[in-house]
């Protein structure tokens, strides 16, 4: 059996100003911290086997791998610092490579992919906003085919795909296996 997996997608650069649900949210990996603690916690039924159907087996599993995206690459490495050594943090895309100098990469870290969609960069560097849009699909079709359960935004379209990805692997409905950052702190 593999180790299981949990994809941890977060938002914390334009989401801070869609005066939104997000108005309320706060934007450090605290929201992660108690999500990882509540699936430590759950009593995971196994229905892989007819004995555990038919005994109703339970097992503890203690999640320690997690696959992360987020629009702001500080962001994942705060979160492998604050969850330690006895925790997996993979970060996918590496976003800095998109860009060709630092005043462009600094600008995206305060205004997110609304800097990528703009006409000046378009106009700029248009495979670097291709090639950003491209790695957003791809990250979240590699946490949707990872990983087990989702940590996530539920006003963010990429976390739903991630979600339902999960949940059309595992045939269940995704949100049953997704806690969304949103139902954590409000």
């Amino acid at each position: 059996p593999h180790e299981p997996v949990v994809a941890i997608h977060f938002r914390r650069t334009d989401k801070k100003d869609d005066w939104g649900v997000t108005d309320h949210l706060s934007f450090s990996v605290s929201f992660v911290l108690i999500a990882v603690a509540r699936l430590n916690h759950v009593k995971i039924f196994i229905n892989d086997t007819h004995n555990s159907l038919k005994n109703n087996d339970t097992t503890d599993l203690v999640y320690r791998t997690f696959l992360v995206l987020s629009d702001d690459p500080r962001a994942i490495e705060e979160l492998r610092h604050d969850l330690g050594p006895g925790y997996q943090v993979h970060g996918l895309s590496d976003l800095k490579a998109f860009f060709k100098n630092e005043t462009d990469y600094n600008m995206y870290l305060k205004k997110g992919h609304t800097f990528l969609t703009n006409n000046a960069m378009w106009d700029k560097d248009p495979q670097a906003v291709q090639d950003y849009d491209a790695s957003v699909i791809v990250d979240a079709v590699a946490a949707g085919l990872r990983a087990d359960y989702l940590i996530g935004m539920g006003c963010s379209g990429v976390s739903q795909l991630i979600g339902q990805w999960i949940g059309g692997r595992q045939r269940t409905e995704g949100n049953a296996l997704s806690l969304w950052q949103e139902d954590l702190v409000l």
